[in-house]
């Protein structure tokens, strides 16, 4: 590196799909999991890594590790709001893993029933399905977000009155001596 140490490096030599579905989920403790999911050996393409503290069930601790049938696709995407189709059925709850940040204002539904939305592999997002889940939705919510775009434009607002009331106020004094001078 640029101060003498030494790095390493990681490249994948394929790109992980953007939504998939695992059947298989593992708890582990927080400051684990990401070196739990560099290490060559855990296979994170079947495996959701969860923090220990997690509610998640059905969790699984060593090979063999069960293959999801379902297969997810994003049918819609928008900043905020996506759709997921769900192709196969496994026999239980499987997780949908999405390379998306999770954060806890995201709201989702399996079939339009509310979901539990988990963070998964340290920063993912990640929807519990239930067996039989062909179509998830999820949504962006969060109330401190809109209270701070109100802030935002309140702010933007009053900055452009105290920028133009001046001006105005000054320009028409102008107007008033202008016309005043000219009687």
């Amino acid at each position: 590196t640029a101060i003498g140490t030494t790095a390493s490096l990681y490249e994948r030599d394929s790109t992980p799909q953007y939504a998939r579905v695992l059947s298989a989920a593992a708890k582990v403790p927080e400051a684990q999991v990401v070196t739990t999911l560099v290490d060559p050996r855990v296979p994170v393409d079947q495996v959701a890594l969860f923090d220990d503290t997690s509610s998640v069930t059905g969790t699984v601790d060593r090979p063999p590790l069960p293959q999801s049938n379902v297969r997810a696709s994003v049918t819609a995407w928008a900043p905020g709001r996506m759709s997921v189709a769900l192709t196969g059925e496994d026999s239980s709850t499987s997780h949908l893993l999405i390379a998306e940040n999770w954060y806890p204002d995201w709201r989702a539904t399996v079939d339009g029933k509310p979901a539990t939305v988990r963070r998964a592999d340290h920063t993912l997002l990640s929807v519990d399905v239930p067996s039989g889940g062909r179509r998830v939705e999820l949504v962006f919510d969060s109330r401190d977000y809109a209270k701070g775009k109100v802030v935002s434009l309140v702010s933007l607002l009053l900055a452009l009155g105290m920028v133009g009331v001046p001006l105005w106020v000054g320009r028409r004094g102008t107007e008033t001596v202008r016309g005043a001078a000219a009687s």
